[in-house]
């Protein structure tokens, strides 16, 4: 093989190479999310998927709060808030779904959401 053929087989490579980074790049810039784009990319999508009324400004419907208020938290005032509390028809907690930035650890957010489920079923 000639120098020519292998300088071509290198640009070849290397092309292939920039390509494929920047394909991992768009990659990760989709999943980079911060709280937010959370919510509303995936979280407040898929409750709608599933049929449940939540609405697009932020604010309470029947179904699904929005920044639910919660006591007895471990922050210095005491106070915290559930991202989203879901409802049943007697007005019971089902489920607390807690968003977070994709660069933030999954289990911060289910410890925090078990903290603020803990309290509601203590009787809101």
């Amino acid at each position: 093989m000639n120098y020519n053929s292998k300088k071509e087989k290198a640009d070849e490579f290397k092309a292939r190479l920039e390509q494929a980074r920047q394909k991992n790049e768009q990659a990760v810039n989709l999943l980079d999310m911060n709280e937010a784009e959370t919510r509303s990319r995936l979280i407040d999508a898929r409750l709608c998927d599933a049929n449940w009324d939540v609405s697009d400004d932020g604010s309470n419907t029947a179904e699904v709060s929005q920044e639910e208020a919660t006591l007895e938290q471990p922050t210095k005032t005491g106070n915290g808030r559930a991202d989203y509390v879901l409802w049943d028809d007697s007005h019971k907690p089902l489920a607390v779904i807690e968003a977070k930035s994709t660069q933030v650890d999954a289990e911060m957010g289910r410890h925090q959401a078990k903290l603020y489920a803990d309290w509601l079923e203590k009787g809101v």
